[in-house]
């Protein structure tokens, strides 16, 4: 069920065997992001395949249908629900503009509960027109669960000063530039996003003049893209980005690549990552590589992205799915689920939820969009980790591993990372 006034779900900072509460290391942006609930006065516009631009689009029997129309009306707290089906339509651009406390949202009906469609994909289909969603200067703006494809150039652009956007559950796929593309856009999210086949860089945060600094890209997974999967760069530093928990395969250029201007403060941990890194200072010391073991990239068809893409399946295998193999990206994040909000989502083709330690990479059928400011606590973690003399050991003729950590209550997720520090 599609929830139009969600809020900020502020989740203590939880391994297995290791939970406390962590508000004051992740208050940092917890105070601008918890208020990101629909205030009182928000509207909400409603697009239907079936509705007219002539209507005023505020309830389901009078709605507009361009995606167009509806973006030139919201403004600050206001959200455009947006029903099951295809839109033959581009360069999205809201007139108005969300503040703290005042989001400004683009919510995607996949289930047709706000709308009474079946239920469905949502689809942005840009052919013809240069971007998909074209945020310009317009800060916290949300674009969530939209399939956004085909466009001349970027699918999803968020430029010029569209300080702390959110892009998230999006598929973006067979765009002829880069799918996510940040400029001079701080503290922008990229959460749990499926990016394919596109013809550029998979998600690019960039910058001209002030930079994409403090940027987060997490939970996303980016395959077979013409270049690099996640690139960190620009003319202006883009300081401080952090990228974690991504599944990252099968592009032509390097999985993970900052620019030197843009080593300082990056974070990049818990990705799997078998593309490849820009430099030495981009590896991480919890990445891992090897196969994601994804069901079926290409589907039926054979073909990856594409008309036909529908067939493409980019589900981790599991053996609780009844699968031979077991994707090292399951249960590969020292995160659990509940905290990113990923408890009614799932990585495995029948659907079961996520649970305990959050999967690596995109998951289906997500509706969270903002995920719980977790920056600091990243960054604390690894510190810890690293600070505590980090070892393995090999234990026994058939290799297997612990970890041996000093700090006594990290010693349990040690263990759990042992196989992919050691293996």
């Amino acid at each position: 069920m599609l929830e139009l006034t969600k809020g900020v779900a502020l989740h203590a900072f939880e391994t297995r065997g290791d939970r406390h509460r962590s508000a004051g290391r992740i208050g940092l942006l917890a105070a601008a992001l918890c208020a990101s609930a629909a205030p009182a006065w928000a509207a909400t516009f409603y697009v239907r395949t079936s509705g007219n631009d002539a209507q005023n689009g505020r309830n389901p029997a009078t709605a507009f249908a361009s995606i167009r129309r509806a973006a030139s009306q919201a403004g600050g707290g206001d959200t455009v629900v947006v029903g099951p089906g295809r839109y033959a339509e581009g360069n999205i651009t809201p007139v108005g503009n969300g503040r703290p406390g005042e989001v400004m949202r683009f919510l995607a009906d996949r289930d047709g509960s706000a709308t009474g469609d079946p239920a469905d994909d949502v689809v942005l289909d840009a052919s013809g027109f240069e971007f998909g969603f074209r945020i310009s200067s317009r800060p916290w703006v949300i674009v969530n669960g939209f399939t956004v494809m085909n466009a001349n150039e970027e699918g999803i652009a968020v430029k010029s000063g569209s300080d702390h956007s959110v892009v998230a559950n999006c598929i973006v796929l067979s765009n002829h530039g880069r799918g996510v593309w940040m400029r001079d856009s701080p503290g922008v999210i990229v959460f749990n996003n499926l990016i394919y086949a596109n013809g550029g860089t998979g998600i690019d945060f960039a910058g001209e003049g002030d930079g994409s600094s403090g940027g987060v890209a997490v939970g996303n997974t980016v395959y077979g893209n013409a270049l690099d999967g996640i690139r960190v760069e620009g003319l202006v530093a883009s300081r401080r980005v952090t990228v974690v928990q991504n599944v990252i395969a099968q592009n032509l250029g390097r999985g993970i690549n900052v620019k030197e201007l843009s080593v300082p403060g990056f974070v990049g941990q818990w990705n799997l990552n078998i593309d490849g890194y820009g430099s030495e200072a981009n590896k991480a010391a919890f990445d891992f590589g090897g196969s994601p073991l994804l069901v079926d990239p290409t589907g039926p068809d054979q073909t990856l992205g594409g008309p036909g893409h529908g067939d493409d399946d980019f589900h981790l295998r599991q053996i609780l799915a009844g699968q031979t193999e077991q994707s090292s990206a399951v249960d590969g994040s020292p995160f659990t689920a509940r905290w990113f909000g990923l408890t009614r989502s799932s990585t495995e083709t029948g659907g079961t939820p996520d649970s305990a330690q959050a999967d690596l990479g995109f998951h289906y059928g997500n509706e969270t969009d903002l995920v719980s400011p977790f920056k600091k606590a990243v960054g604390k973690k690894i510190a810890q980790l690293r600070g505590r003399a980090l070892t393995c050991q090999k234990l026994g003729s058939r290799g297997a591993s612990r970890c041996v950590n000093s700090l006594h209550r990290l010693r349990r997720l040690c263990g759990q990372l042992a196989e992919k520090l050691c293996g």
